[in-house]
């Protein structure tokens, strides 16, 4: 199979596998959302019974997924050669998904005039930082971000605009993509986790923020003071959201236990959504988001407190020589305009 026909054929056969991926996904991600409705209203076995369609759509999926790679590998396709991008996003609901998208422009107008997220249907969702850096660990074509604060030697994070994320670009302005990470509370909250709030903002709070990789805000006034214990306080704090945060959060936690000892601070890991709508139905008394609040949520009371700066790395395979990706590229990717790594300038 050679010349045109030959070049036709292969597109046709990579953009099957590429719908088969996504059937496949779709009946997973489907599935699970099924099973655990039908678990809540305890019929799970009727889910053996009505599955047959997404069974159906799955079997589709897989088949033409694995014919076409076999197609690719045995035809000669040169997929050695040709590289197909796999971006992988978090899920709706998550700050990091929303301040992403925002900052790269990865949106579109709807029929009302207002903005929505553009993600491409072809992405992966992962549903936490950690998930997410395993994801691109073990996909050489994959790219995703996360928080600067949670790099680690088993991804590789990419420049952005000529610009390589760190602490120092970030706080001097050159990294261009930068969000914040806020602390949401509603009306009054305990002594305790006031007290705790109290020590964030603190000259002890803000050096714990540096050391860990993230960007203490700049001080206005006077407000950020060495925390001094009033008095021993006891009880307990709890704290939800967004799964960024959680690890400034946690050292945040570890510090505060030697001042106050009795406070037992506790950290469930969502998303801001998830955060915040805990706050607003009583369950924790403080929110973490990584991103801003939107016009209904502070109309219901919330108010956000900003507690650091953090950049958001464009992260890839340790193994992928891809080592910078302008703006335009990373929004082309993740819009499904840009499906093939041979496509980029590595050197650009």
């Amino acid at each position: 199979m050679t010349g045109e026909y030959r070049e036709s054929f292969c597109e046709k056969m990579k953009k099957t596998a590429l719908i088969g991926r996504h059937r496949v996904i779709r009946f997973f991600k489907e599935t699970k959302e099924r099973v655990a409705f039908r678990q809540k209203r305890g019929g799970f076995w009727k889910v053996i019974r009505e599955e047959a369609d997404l069974r159906a759509v799955a079997c589709a999926g897989i088949t033409a997924l694995f014919i076409s790679w076999i197609v690719v590998f045995a035809g000669g396709c040169g997929e050695s050669e040709r590289a197909y991008i796999t971006p992988v996003s978090r899920e709706e609901g998550s700050g990091t998904r929303g301040a992403f998208t925002e900052i790269f422009g990865i949106e579109k107008i709807g029929d009302d005039g207002e903005k929505y997220d553009a993600t491409s249907d072809l992405s992966e969702v992962t549903n936490s930082t950690s998930v997410m850096i395993t994801t691109v660990m073990l996909n050489k074509n994959a790219i995703g971000y996360i928080s600067l604060g949670t790099m680690s030697e088993e991804i590789k994070a990419v420049a952005i605009d000529g610009v390589i994320p760190t602490a120092e670009t970030v706080k001097n302005g050159s990294y261009p993509v930068v969000r914040s990470f806020a602390v949401v509370t509603k009306q009054k909250i305990s002594a305790e986790a006031s007290d705790f709030i109290r020590f964030m903002t603190s000259e002890e709070g803000r050096q714990i923020i540096e050391e860990n990789g993230y960007i203490a805000p700049a001080v206005q006034d006077s407000s950020s003071k060495s925390y001094r214990r009033d008095s021993f306080l006891s009880g307990a704090v709890s704290v939800a959201g967004s799964s960024s945060v959680v690890p400034v959060m946690e050292a945040l936690k570890e510090s505060y236990a030697f001042r106050q000892p009795q406070v037992k601070v506790e950290i469930q890991q969502s998303d801001s959504t998830q955060g915040i709508a805990a706050v607003g139905e009583g369950i924790c008394e403080i929110g973490m988001i990584s991103r801003p609040l939107k016009e209904s949520e502070a109309s219901a009371g919330m108010t956000a407190l900003e507690i650091a700066k953090d950049g958001i790395a464009v992260i890839v395979n340790c193994e992928n020589p891809v080592s910078g990706l302008t703006s335009k590229e990373v929004k082309k990717i993740y819009m499904g305009e840009l499906t093939e790594w041979g496509e980029i300038d590595w050197n650009e």
